[in-house]
Formats: structure tokens, sequence, C-alpha cells
């Protein structure tokens, strides 16, 4: 999974679904999507969100956020247990206090789906773990 944060390119290599979306983790932090459905098609704020959460702890804590009404969610292949997710994401995070916020773009992603309860995952430029 790959974004762009802020104007920086950022990679999450390690990934997790479930029924509710999918996680990727990088090296300093993670992005959730949640979704309605894995199912093919575009998904909008607020039946879908994106979370960015940094992974380290003080003052970049700030840079942690969530999608409030505007984000977009294409799921665009969904294969069964074992197949590929394939999509793309936008958006715009807002910290909780509303004095930060993050610009998601060009976000994609490639992993492949987990069963219940299944963790890891393979990723795009990442292996699972």
């Amino acid at each position: 999974m790959m974004a762009t944060l802020n104007g920086f390119a950022r990679s999450f290599i390690r990934f997790d679904t479930n029924a509710a979306g999918l996680v990727g983790y990088g090296f300093d932090g993670s992005i959730r999507i949640s979704l309605p459905t894995l199912a093919p098609g575009t998904n909008s704020c607020p039946a879908a969100a994106i979370e960015y959460r940094n992974l380290a702890a003080g003052t970049r804590d700030s840079n942690s956020a969530g999608s409030v009404n505007c984000c977009t969610i294409q799921i665009i292949r969904s294969g069964a247990v074992g197949e590929p997710i394939e999509g793309i994401f936008s958006g715009i995070l807002v910290h909780q206090s509303l004095q930060s916020w993050i610009k998601v773009e060009d976000g994609h992603f490639t992993v492949l789906r987990r069963g219940v309860g299944g963790a890891g995952g393979t990723g795009q430029g990442g292996t699972g773990g």
C-alpha cells in the first residue's frame, strides 16, 4: 500500500484484512481503511473512512488523524480468500483537536485477502509476516 501524505510518499508494507476493510503498517505509522463492503465499487465518507496513526509518541502524535466527510475509496478488484484486493483512495484527514490535517493523495493498494482472523498479508513492495 502506498499513499502521499501531505506531499510525502509513504509505504505501508505489512497488512491485515477483514470484512470491515484493511490496515497497512509502515515504519512509523499505520493506515486503516474501513469500508461497508470489500466488493468492487466506490465508497465515500461517512460510510467509508481512512485513519492514519503515527506510531511515534510525543509531538508527532498530532500527525494522527481520521477522515471526516471527505474521502473516496474505490475497490477495483476483490478476489476470494488468498486472491488480491486492489483499490485506490484519497481524502482529507483531520486530527481530533482540529488543529492539524493530512491530505491523502494517490493512495493505492494490492493486498491478499485473508480469512477471518487472518493477519499478515502480502502487499505491493512487501511481504507478510
